[in-house]
């Protein structure tokens, strides 16, 4: 392999080289994407999707009404990549929008893709005998509608900053045909044992729990076919198992770089390293409840000169460097810096440990 990259998973389309519209010929497929995971899927049913090597295959299985774009905006409509959804149109009160699907869209098992689909699946999605852990995330929704087969409607309770994004790219869209003769209670178990069915630019080929899951290309996809002919997920029973594969050129891809590691990727000419955004963020939380009774407030957290002493007290920058590398940077507040919307030029709570035993000397 002349180069191997690591990087996080929305790169991968662009590793890919799969630009909607390509070409479906043969001839102008890359080969095979290996990567590297330390854990299989849970599940390979959207609503149930808990973690990170699931939503990775399910992405690619299933599509969106619409997907969030590279600049990660969940605000309004702007920058997402149309998926099942070509065009779509706000009503003049903002409370509702209408998408409109691609006529051309199938399901792999090659039955047309469907407004009832759209509605199926956000009343599966918000089925409490179900339990999706994303339901609980669109009570804004107050129902779907379909005016047509090729038209859904989805109604809001009330105008918010995300409506777009609660209707367009929470919900990975469900075939009514594959999952609709099972009740929703009895689907956490019996959608384990059903082979997914999608409208995405990949479809499911097998899956070995504990070794491998595989896709392959959808040839005749409305979008257009991706260059790949197979993508591989190589389960390691270990962090350190899956790099080491990855440094010796098993495996292709490898997201969960560690600090250690970062000389080691800067020095192999084999290597490309790919820093992207992150939704993750760490902190540390005061209690400002007394524990012993959680009527009163804690004799000590409850007070803001206190917590902002403390805050003083910590060089965040070195505790971030020491332990990510060049992997982190410190937090701006209760938001990440990967989207549009935070405010990176909040003032920051300084490091000053003068101002900080100040503080907590007049504290007493």
């Amino acid at each position: 392999m002349a180069s191997r990259c690591i990087a996080g998973f929305s790169a991968f389309l662009i590793l890919f080289g799969c630009a909607e519209g390509a070409s479906t010929a043969g001839s102008e497929f890359a080969g095979t994407l290996v990567i590297a995971t330390t854990a299989d899927p849970d599940i390979l049913f959207p609503p149930l999707v808990s973690n990170t090597p699931a939503r990775q295959v399910t992405e690619l299985i299933y599509d969106y009404l619409a997907a969030v774009g590279p600049d990660m905006n969940a605000i309004g409509d702007a920058g997402f990549r149309p998926q099942l959804a070509h065009i779509w149109s706000w009503a003049p009160d903002s409370l509702s929008i209408a998408f409109r699907l691609d006529g051309r869209a199938r399901w792999h098992d090659g039955r047309p893709v469907r407004s009832d689909d759209i509605q199926f699946t956000y009343k599966l999605y918000t089925d409490s005998t179900l339990g999706s852990s994303t339901g609980t995330q669109l009570g804004n929704i107050d129902s779907v509608s379909t005016p047509d087969s090729l038209t859904a409607v989805f109604w809001f309770r009330r105008r918010a900053p995300q409506q777009f994004f609660d209707a367009a790219s929470q919900m990975m869209i469900l075939p009514r045909h594959v999952f609709g003769g099972v009740e929703p209670d009895s689907l956490r178990n019996a959608a384990a044992e059903i082979t997914p069915v999608g409208s995405g630019r990949f479809r499911f080929v097998r899956w070995v729990r504990g070794s491998s899951l595989e896709l392959g290309p959808d040839t005749s996809n409305f979008r257009g076919s991706p260059r790949l002919r197979r993508v591989i997920w190589s389960v390691s029973t270990s962090a350190a198992t899956a790099t080491s594969r990855f440094f010796s050129g098993e495996v292709d891809v490898y997201e969960p770089l560690r600090r250690e590691n970062v000389a080691q990727a800067a020095a192999n000419t084999g290597v490309r390293t790919v820093s992207l955004p992150s939704t993750d963020y760490v902190f540390m939380q005061f209690n400002t409840r007394d524990p012993r009774d959680r009527r009163k407030s804690h004799r000590l957290f409850a007070s803001r000169e206190m917590r902002r002493a403390l805050s003083m007290s910590v060089n965040r920058e070195a505790l971030v460097r020491n332990v990510f590398d060049s992997l982190a940077v410190p937090g701006v507040g209760p938001t990440v810096r990967a989207f549009p919307s935070t405010d990176t030029t909040l003032e920051q709570i300084p490091y000053d440990t003068v101002r900080a035993s100040l503080t907590l000397d007049s504290l007493g």
